[in-house]
């Protein structure tokens, strides 16, 4: 099957040293509850990865982002806000017990590989999460507010699938700058989408940019990329975006994002398959 019309796809012209200098030169936000605090964490730029349904690889985009900007010269944070099922653990492991506070009892994050990570799953590391509604609203609270990030340049946060307790909790505690939506190219996952920019248009987070994850695949013989969905929903997703001034971004299907090791390695050994390895500088 072809498609009518095929997604326009977002370019950045900006070099990568112009983007850096014009973020750090953005206010600096205090990363606190809107009704204020003590000040011990700030960030230029606050951005939400979300999608409307689970296994359509948002955090492993949440984590190529974090690295890939760092790589720009960025000061990142990720902090992974699934209290359920946290996948930040799963996609990079760490040793048991490595979270610490400070003697003001705020979590100090980890930083691996330059970036400075935070997820519940690093709290409590291999346990299921019986925990109701009410403490993990408390939790995403403290994971929100409670962490000393210190000045960072960008803050991405990786949430939950779905529309949400936890999105209704960031909007209300941080002042987000915009947000990443993650889907694939089938109907069922292209419905979410829209449920997800109009919560974001009623909670004040502008949507940036809609990632397309898995839409292809690559043949490793004669280089033909071919899609994975053949939907017709596809078809109306662009006019959909541009008519909102969204984005559109598609991710190819990459077999090395399940090489990752299966235990903790130290960040120097580059066994990540993350875009901070320099040997996967090239993809995109």
């Amino acid at each position: 099957r072809t498609f009518t019309r095929p997604p326009t796809q977002v370019e950045c012209n900006i070099q990568e040293n112009h983007l850096v200098t014009f973020v750090r030169q953005l206010p600096t936000k205090p990363l606190l509850p809107r009704g204020g605090g003590e000040v011990h964490s700030t960030a230029k730029l606050v951005l939400l990865c979300a999608s409307g349904k689970g296994g359509v690889g948002k955090s492993t985009v949440s984590v190529n982002l974090a690295y890939s900007m760092k790589q720009m010269g960025f000061e990142v944070g990720l902090l992974d806000l699934d209290i359920y099922g946290p996948s930040l653990p799963e996609l990079v492991r760490l040793p048991p017990n490595c979270v610490t506070q400070n003697e003001a009892g705020r979590i100090i994050p980890i930083d691996y590989g330059g970036v400075a990570l935070m997820s519940w799953g690093y709290i409590n590391p291999g346990e299921a999460s019986t925990i109701r509604a009410p403490i993990a609203n408390q939790i995403v609270g403290q994971l929100l507010t409670g962490v000393e990030w210190g000045p960072l340049d960008i803050l991405i946060i990786d949430s939950p699938p779905g529309t949400g307790d936890v999105l209704l909790s960031i909007a209300q505690t941080l002042s987000v700058d915009g947000s990443v939506l993650v889907t694939t190219s089938n109907s069922i996952s292209l419905a979410d989408v829209n449920k997800g920019l109009q919560l974001f248009t009623k909670v004040d987070i502008e949507p940036l940019l809609v990632v397309r994850n898995m839409a292809s695949v690559c043949c490793e013989v004669c280089q033909h990329e071919q899609p994975i969905f053949a939907d017709a929903a596809m078809e109306g997703l662009t006019e959909f975006l541009t008519e909102r001034s969204v984005g559109l971004v598609d991710l190819p299907l990459d077999e090395k994002l399940s090489q990752a090791p299966l235990s903790f390695q130290p960040a120097n050994a580059l066994l990540y398959p993350f875009m901070r390895n320099p040997q996967h500088q090239e993809r995109s």
